[in-house]
């Protein structure tokens, strides 16, 4: 019994390992599709979405079972309800990255370029900030995990306001790009939430190890 449930635990471990990955890719070609302003090339944000979604339901399939099968209890069950809640957050990024995929291209002028590059740096931040995700969740490790998510985040945020100033007195101006402020608006929005979403991944992480109960933002 105890290496059945060993073997569920460590697919799961494994599976939302994937995932992470997945995710991580996901923000290098929401980058580059940005950065070139290239619609072509979502295609890969498409298929990033849609193997998020299957990792996502074998992870829950395999909780699932496992909660069935070996009714686990402390640490363990945590541990399963705490990847379980992961997982789908991880899904959720990759959702929310395809959806500004589809926002592009956009159609910039020199003004719009600077604050594509600013949105840029929003990726940046956000990767970085499921690397810790990543590193934690390894390691095992969540020491200060708050804090680094919590600096990053705010950043986030703080680029969030910015560039919705930006672009609020963009069209105050003569404003021919109606469009690309519509879907810069947008695609901003998705990016800090993004954000508050990994911050929930830190949140379970500590959940897991430690059995508290913390916000993260």
């Amino acid at each position: 019994m105890m290496k059945g449930l060993l073997d569920k635990i460590d697919f799961i471990e494994r599976k939302l390992r994937e995932l992470f990955s997945t995710t991580r890719q996901g923000f290098v070609e929401l980058r580059k599709v940005m950065e070139e302003n290239n619609p072509n090339l979502i295609k890969k944000l498409e298929e990033i979405e849609k193997k998020s979604d299957e990792i996502n339901l074998l992870i829950f399939r395999t909780a699932a079972d496992t909660i069935a099968l070996y009714a686990p209890v402390a640490h363990t069950m945590r541990y399963i309800l705490g990847t379980m809640q992961i997982s789908s957050f991880c899904e959720r990024v990759c959702d929310l990255i395809y959806e500004i995929g589809e926002f592009i291209p956009f159609e910039l002028d020199k003004n719009l370029e600077k604050i594509r590059e600013e949105m840029l740096s929003m990726i940046d931040n956000l990767r970085k900030m499921l690397e810790i995700i990543e590193t934690a969740f390894e390691k095992h490790e969540i020491d200060k995990i708050d804090e680094k998510l919590t600096e990053l985040d705010t950043k986030v945020d703080n680029k969030y306001n910015e560039i919705k100033e930006q672009l609020a007195e963009y069209v105050t101006k003569k404003c021919t790009k109606t469009r690309t402020v519509f879907n810069m608006l947008l695609s901003i929005r998705y990016l800090e939430r993004i954000g508050d979403i990994i911050a929930k991944m830190g949140a379970r992480l500590i959940f897991i190890e430690e059995n508290r109960i913390v916000f993260i933002k």
